[in-house]
């Protein structure tokens, strides 16, 4: 485990992954990566909980009760919606972005009555015209070559949990120094 980065208390998660399952290559593709980033990193498998979900649409609600039932220090979301011919594309990213915004925002939701963040919430979720554009941004990390246009949102969304949680713990590097003041007299 990073020295930095340690569980809310002892028995609870460090990240809750929540997968959308609807295109289950590109959510295994995703959260492969994910998983593979925060073990290289030095977070352990026992501080990672993956829940899967059969959507987008149902990644919010996921999300939230993962950080009321899991307290983890960071939620990270991965899964993929296509565009398709009708309207549909648009309601499940509005719902799945409106819902998970909530939680990055001070105030409380459905399930957080707390008033302030839940903890970071991270949107992996690809938002793509086709399937193709959803295998680019899931391609595997082991077959990712730097002369392709080609990369992981899985991966990347992993290294910005791990950078978030070192935001709000106040050990990230080059930071005001009144964003690290302490929870006594801090503003956080």
């Amino acid at each position: 485990m990073p020295e930095d980065i340690r569980p809310y208390k002892d028995g609870f998660p460090i990240i809750a992954i929540i997968v959308a399952d609807f295109y289950p290559e590109i959510a295994d593709n995703l959260l492969n990566a994910a998983l593979q980033t925060l073990t290289r990193a030095g977070i352990a498998e026992k501080d990672i909980v993956t829940l899967r979900v059969p959507g987008a649409f149902e990644v919010p609600f996921a999300a939230e009760l993962a950080h009321r039932r899991l307290k983890p220090r960071a939620i990270i979301t991965l899964g993929a919606v296509i565009r398709g011919e009708t309207p549909h594309f648009d309601y499940v990213c509005r719902a799945c972005v409106d819902g998970l915004q909530k939680m990055n925002s001070p105030g409380p939701s459905a399930l957080n009555s707390e008033d302030r963040p839940c903890c970071p919430v991270l949107f992996g979720i690809l938002t793509v015209d086709n399937r193709n554009q959803a295998s680019a941004r899931s391609t595997p990390l082991a077959q990712l070559d730097p002369s392709r246009p080609a990369s992981n949102k899985g991966a990347e969304t992993a290294e910005a949990a791990l950078r978030m949680i070192r935001l709000v713990d106040g050990t990230g590097p080059g930071l005001p120094a009144r964003l690290v003041e302490s929870e006594q007299g801090g503003s956080w």
